[in-house]
């Protein structure tokens, strides 16, 4: 199994525990079930992003710099934040509920999410310098 492969498996059961963790929560967390749709939504987006942000990283890294490479995923990182920033606003445009637990329930997945994102960069570059 190659490295992508390993990481999208273990994105996807992540993905797959947290929503279980959410929807096992959810009357402590959400008050209204739309809050519960809204965060799993949350947790696929980040998945998806985060699965096609390492497939354009290995599919570059053959034909730039490692150098380049960095850039590029760094680029990525900022457009993540910037989806983030308008996922919660159309959030708070859309739902106009519980704007406050929504936003601290989705930095808080950001955050999970950026922590398997920046292990995965550190072990390629760990590879990359074998």
């Amino acid at each position: 199994m190659s490295k992508v492969q390993k990481y999208s498996t273990g994105l996807a059961l992540m993905t797959g525990i947290l929503i279980i963790i959410l929807k096992v929560f959810q009357s402590n967390l959400f008050v209204g079930e739309i809050i519960f749709y809204w965060t799993t939504g949350a947790c696929l987006f980040f998945c998806i992003y985060e699965w096609l942000t390492i497939g354009i990283i290995e599919a570059k890294n053959k034909t730039v710099s490692p150098r380049q490479s960095i850039n590029i995923f760094m680029g990525l990182k900022t457009g993540k934040i910037l989806l983030s920033v308008f996922f919660v606003m159309f959030y708070a445009l859309i739902a106009k509920m519980e704007v406050k637990r929504f936003a601290i329930i989705f930095i808080a997945l950001y955050l999970i999410f950026l922590a398997f994102d920046t292990i995965y960069l550190v072990y390629r570059e760990k590879k990359e310098k074998e």
